[in-house]
């Protein structure tokens, strides 16, 4: 963990190089997630980002993040809020295209 700096993480986009939006009932029929996934869709990813070098992938399902569930984009975001620069990041996504939940581990950037 880096705790030289107190700053939090507080923008999903700039911490892990990604950007999430919710997944309704709608869209996860349209991608054909089962229903018993619930999480967050990572709609891009920086290809600079710690995120992309962690291989989370568009598309992607965020479950939860350092092992608390998150169901909703502001969860997400919530969770994100309790870590500082530089802190590890554990998201357990699904990925789709293998039907396999998988964890990845971010240190995110220094800059919030």
């Amino acid at each position: 963990m880096f705790h030289g700096d107190a700053r939090t993480i507080s923008q999903d986009r700039t911490a892990l190089g990604i950007d999430v939006r919710d997944l309704d009932a709608e869209m996860a029929a349209d991608l054909r997630i089962p229903d018993s996934i619930q999480g967050v869709l990572v709609s891009s990813v920086d290809a600079a980002g710690p995120a992309h070098v962690a291989q989370v992938r568009t598309s992607n399902i965020i479950l939860e993040v350092n092992r608390r569930p998150v169901r909703s984009k502001a969860e997400y975001r919530a969770v994100l809020a309790t870590l500082a620069a530089g802190d590890p990041v554990a998201l357990l996504v699904y990925d789709k295209f293998t039907g396999t939940r998988v964890l990845r581990t971010i240190i995110t950037d220094l800059e919030p």
